[in-house]
């Protein structure tokens, strides 16, 4: 193979792209780890991202469905040092004949942190795997996950196989038979690939569409400097897209499958590959480390299956539209779509979420419950006064009645219903896709009955109004067995204690995120330090919890180039918010980074902490004047414009000397934060 090294560190070229581009394999099990923020919640600091929770999956086991297996021997499934016993942690191993795909798949679960110096270790490197044959249900029913405090039973699956009776988007045999194995075994979640099959970004081309499974989309490498990089995502070019025939979102999460460094051959084997066949065992090793934060605050006890996949959905970052180009498929809409699912599989956001809920149990973070048939579960919360509202129902249905190719008939068993009510009574309903119109796999989802999915969320951004609101789950038709059993996550109440948030530009900033934007006025652009210009951001501190926050002092580890106006109130009552400014002025050119800390008593973030930059330039006009010749009785153009944007207007006087027979009609040129670079013409 042809090996180098580049800005990224090494890499193995081992072939080409669809548009003949080389495609660099690198030691990315763990560039997986950090694009699925399951490096910043384990217990490795190989990443260079920081372990908040110290996770590993260890005890927990996964099943892997292959035709074949990994070498059982392989230094990556050694036993956990210090642990009793010895050898693999590899049980119940139906193939002893090695399968390179198996042994990778296998390895980005649960490659341990020796593995090929920590570069491949696994999403959860101290699990244990089962490794069975690709529709070996009968054990899955026999040894899945029946009891919330797990023994040796398997909590996750993992299938990166399909067959002909499930691809094409429709609800074929197997995809039904993944339903029914689900439906019998409360606490098991089966993750399974898109695809690879839709080179022609076509619409409607995927493969394991189950209900209650989890199927996992592929994007490319999105990582700038070991961090994550939302600008950079995109589909991988095959990875499956949905929607299924009768309308439901599938894939369900998106996960890196682009060059993953896994287990390979021998005992000390690595070997590149691309595919979802990687995004989903990298997926399914993430929720184990998911459902491992979950036991570790609740006495030993694991999630039911559809609150793990609805805790999944609600947490997933988001993939928008990059553009308002409609005809590119690889691009993704505000809300759930058909190339990215709910978005980006984001571990730390759903360890977070457990981590809210085990502090403030009395809320409704997480919730378990059962709907009995011909009832309607009600719940209320008090708005945090800040945040948008999320709310998020799962529930694992019984099996449909398996389908041919283009039948549109829904598959949904037990339909299920949330709404969302306001203080005054309006009424908010679930994500739905208007499948009436041709193009609807193109156009954002809308709201309304939905009548298809067993997930469904509702999504308000601005709620506005501040007082109990309410939250119903009812349902249509009869109840398979007279009763459904439901996970219900919610975002955007008030919590117990005081609780500080902190936001700038209509944006919730998040405690210690690295990376200033623009949007949240954490990156103040470009300011002309030679005219001693400067740039004001202003920012808000509210209490979202039910007992008063004091707010102690906000300081800034550069005051050279930034300076602080404190906030005038420092004792918030629940609801109440205060205000404090950022004021850059740089004093040379170049970039300016730096701390904010707000220092307060949230008992969790009493050092509230986000990352500022801005860069100092030296402010010039840019202007196309040069030697020109104006004839008589004629005119001649010039163009004025800045090099940098103004911290506020500006104006630009122009004037002629050394010809009397020149006139000037315009001589003065306004200018100002968003017209900067926008030449501006005059006709002398």
């Amino acid at each position: 193979p042809i090996r180098g090294e580049d800005e990224k560190g090494p890499y193995v070229l081992y072939g080409l792209d669809s548009n003949d581009c080389p495609i660099k394999c690198r030691p990315l099990n763990d560039e997986a780890a950090i694009m699925s923020r399951i490096a910043a919640v384990r217990g490795d600091e190989i990443n260079g991202a920081g372990a908040k929770y110290g996770l590993t999956g260890n005890g927990l086991r996964a099943y892997i469905f292959e035709d074949g297996s990994p070498d059982i021997n392989h230094e990556a499934f050694y036993k956990i040092p210090g642990n009793s016993g010895s050898g693999s942690r590899i049980f119940h191993q139906s193939q002893t004949y090695f399968d390179s795909h198996a042994a990778h798949v296998s390895g980005t679960v649960s490659a341990g942190f020796n593995s090929n110096n920590g570069n491949a270790t696994g999403m959860a490197p101290e699990s244990e795997l089962a490794n069975r044959y690709i529709h070996d249900y009968s054990y899955a029913v026999a040894n899945g996950a029946t009891s919330s405090v797990p023994a040796s039973g398997g909590i996750v699956a993992n299938n990166s196989y399909s067959d002909i009776s499930s691809q094409e988007s429709y609800y074929g045999s197997t995809s039904r038979n993944y339903d029914s194995t689900m439906y019998g075994l409360r606490y098991f979640l089966l993750f399974s690939a898109a695809g690879n099959g839709n080179n022609s970004a076509r619409f409607d081309m995927l493969y394991n569409v189950s209900k209650n499974g989890m199927n996992v989309a592929a994007c490319d490498e999105a990582i700038t400097d070991r961090q994550l990089d939302m600008s950079k995502i995109k589909r991988k070019d095959s990875s499956g897209m949905g929607p299924c025939d009768d309308g439901r979102i599938k894939p369900d999460i998106t996960a890196n499958g682009t060059g993953l460094t896994s287990v390979g051959s021998g005992t000390t084997g690595y070997r590149g590959m691309s595919g979802t066949s990687m995004s989903s065992p990298s997926a399914a090793g993430s929720a184990i480390i998911i459902q491992e934060m979950h036991a570790n605050l609740n006495s030993g006890n694991i999630m039911i299956a559809a609150l793990l996949k609805g805790l999944i959905i609600h947490t997933a970052t988001d993939i928008k539209r990059l553009d308002n180009d409609t005809s590119k498929k690889e691009v993704g809409q505000d809300g759930p779509d058909f190339s990215f699912g709910w978005g980006l599989f984001n571990a730390l956001a759903a360890c977070d979420k457990i981590y809210t809920h085990h502090n403030d149990p009395t809320n409704l973070h997480l919730t378990e419950a059962t709907l009995l048939e011909n009832s309607t579960n009600k719940y209320s919360f008090v708005w945090d006064g800040s945040s948008p509202i999320r709310a998020t129902i799962a529930w694992t249905d019984p099996a449909g009645t398996a389908k041919n190719n283009e039948d549109t008939t829904p598959v949904l068993v037990n339909d299920l219903d949330i709404r969302i009510y306001s203080p005054s009574n309006d009424v908010y309903f679930p994500y739905k896709f208007d499948d009436s119109d041709p193009n609807y796999q193109h156009i954002p989802a809308t709201t309304g009955d939905n009548l298809v999915h067993n997930v469904e969320q509702i999504y308000i951004k601005n709620p506005g109004i501040n007082g109990v609101w309410s939250i119903e789950i009812s349902h249509k038709n009869s109840l398979t067995d007279g009763k459904q059993e439901f996970g219900l996550i919610v975002d955007g109440q008030r919590v117990s204690g005081n609780e500080i948030s902190v936001s700038a530009n209509g944006n919730i900033l998040v405690n210690g995120e690295p990376t200033p934007l623009v949007d949240n006025h954490t990156d103040f652009e470009s300011v002309a330090y030679n005219l001693g210009a400067d740039l004001i951001h202003h920012y808000k501190i509210s209490n979202i919890g039910d007992t008063n926050l004091i707010v102690k002092n906000v300081a800034v580890d550069d005051m050279i180039n930034y300076s602080i106006t404190q906030p005038a109130d420092t004792n918030l009552a629940p609801g109440e918010s205060t205000s404090f400014s950022l004021t850059y002025a740089p004093t040379d050119s170049g970039i300016h980074d730096a701390v904010v800390t707000v220092f307060n008593d949230d008992a969790d973030e009493t050092n509230f902490t986000f990352n500022i930059t801005g860069e100092g330039v030296s402010a010039a006009i840019i202007s196309d004047i040069s030697l020109r010749k104006v004839l008589e009785s004629s005119s001649a153009p010039i163009n004025i414009k800045l090099n940098s944007r103004p911290p506020g207007d500006v104006t630009v006087n122009l004037a002629i000397s050394g010809d009397a027979d020149l006139t000037l009609p315009l001589s003065t040129f306004s200018f100002n934060i968003t017209n900067w670079d926008t030449f501006q013409t005059v006709n002398v």
